[in-house]
């Protein structure tokens, strides 16, 4: 396969990825609903840079480290599941007034790392791009050109997608239209989140 080729099905298999329901896309509608479209894009860049992390750990072998210390991804696991729960938890209390625009906002810092914390303690999304890797990439033997554009375009096509439901789900239109009863969809988006991280750990023990 040439490099062209397994950069357009590495592309295509991961859009399908993104496009799935999980916690990126949970926390994602939750910061759009509660704190509008700019909140939501920083968290959206966050997960974008998750996904750098997963793409740059996985191209550069640290699943040898999963094979050595198999106790390392229960860990992460486990760190995912409650911070998930903790976001979760937050959604599934929250009240009528949260959707105002009096509303206490996270700082540009903190919605960053919310979406990067979201997507980095996925241990899923290792185990995708290193399956996906595996599959499709022979390390050694893979053109640098071809390293460095997936490790351009998968975590930057990832920032995108989610920052375009950001900015459908957190426009001024909708949001103001969703004020009476947003707080449901929050709570909602919460008790997603919840479950996800009962998988989690569930799927762990």
């Amino acid at each position: 396969m040439t490099p062209l080729a397994t950069f357009l099905s590495i592309a295509v298999i991961h859009a399908l990825g993104v496009m799935s329901p999980g916690p990126d896309f949970a926390v994602i509608m939750r910061q759009s609903l509660r704190y509008g479209w700019r909140i939501a894009l920083l968290t959206a860049a966050g997960i974008g840079s998750g996904i750098l992390l997963h793409v740059a750990l996985t191209m550069f072998g640290i699943t040898a480290l999963m094979q050595v210390a198999p106790w390392s991804l229960t860990v992460l696991q486990l760190f995912g599941a409650a911070f998930l729960a903790w976001i979760g938890w937050q959604g599934l209390t929250a009240k009528p007034s949260v959707m105002s625009e009096d509303s206490n906002l996270p700082s540009r810092k903190q919605a960053f790392l919310i979406g990067l914390a979201t997507n980095a303690l996925n241990v899923k999304a290792l185990l995708f791009f290193a399956a996906l890797f595996s599959s499709l990439l022979a390390t050694e033997q893979t053109p640098v050109a071809l390293q460095v554009a997936l490790l351009v375009y998968l975590p930057v096509a990832t920032a995108c997608l989610f920052s375009l439901i950001a900015l459908l789900i957190g426009n001024v239109w909708v949001r103001q239209r969703l004020q009476q009863h947003g707080y449901w969809l929050d709570r909602i988006m919460g008790a997603v989140l919840l479950l996800l991280s009962i998988y989690v750990v569930s799927a762990v023990f």
